[in-house]
């Protein structure tokens, strides 16, 4: 559940990549259309300011991308070990019933061979 959980934000902060590489995009592109039209260098120093405001934070959406990623895999190596624990103490317990049935059926064997026994020598007397 930890794993899934991790894995839906990580695909929530990658929306929020995408949509803000898409502002910067457009941000750029209005920038361009803009500036054919005459601006002012206050407005285009403005611009600029927030086009590199959207490149920090795009640039922090990676950061944190990056440790959820890696969260992830550390949450998978742990599911794994835990998988293959698992598996060995199934094995284990799946051996340690098939000796319980063949020490069931070998006491049975001697208790049957017993009482055959008994038979024949009490038929015998």
């Amino acid at each position: 559940m930890e794993l899934s959980s991790v894995r839906m934000k990580i695909k929530d902060l990658q929306n929020q990549i995408d949509s803000a590489e898409n502002l910067l995009h457009g941000l750029y592109k209005s920038m361009l259309q803009n500036s054919s039209k005459g601006i002012s260098g206050a407005q285009i120093s403005q611009w600029f300011t927030y086009i590199d405001m959207e490149k920090i934070y795009i640039k922090k959406l990676y950061e944190q991308l990056d440790q959820l990623k890696k969260q992830e895999e550390d949450l998978k190596q742990q599911y794994l070990i835990a998988r293959r624990e698992t598996k060995v103490l199934q094995n284990l317990k799946e051996r340690r019933f098939k000796r319980y049935v063949f020490e069931q059926d070998r006491l049975n064997r001697l208790y049957l061979d017993e009482v055959a026994l008994r038979k024949v020598i009490e038929s015998g007397r």
